[in-house]
């Protein structure tokens, strides 16, 4: 199979973006979750 260098890195491209993006999009549901468990806490915590 011919990839021409064109199509390569294109390929390349999309490739890091996806790993780029799934990276970010975790993290940011990560730190959502860190907030959410650590507002609980507090109001538990000021009760």
């Amino acid at each position: 199979m011919y990839i021409d260098s064109g199509t390569g890195s294109m390929l390349l491209q999309a490739a890091a973006a996806l790993v780029f993006s799934l990276c970010f999009f975790f993290r940011q549901i990560r730190e959502w979750l860190k907030r959410s468990f650590n507002f609980r806490k507090e109001q538990e915590h000021n009760e």
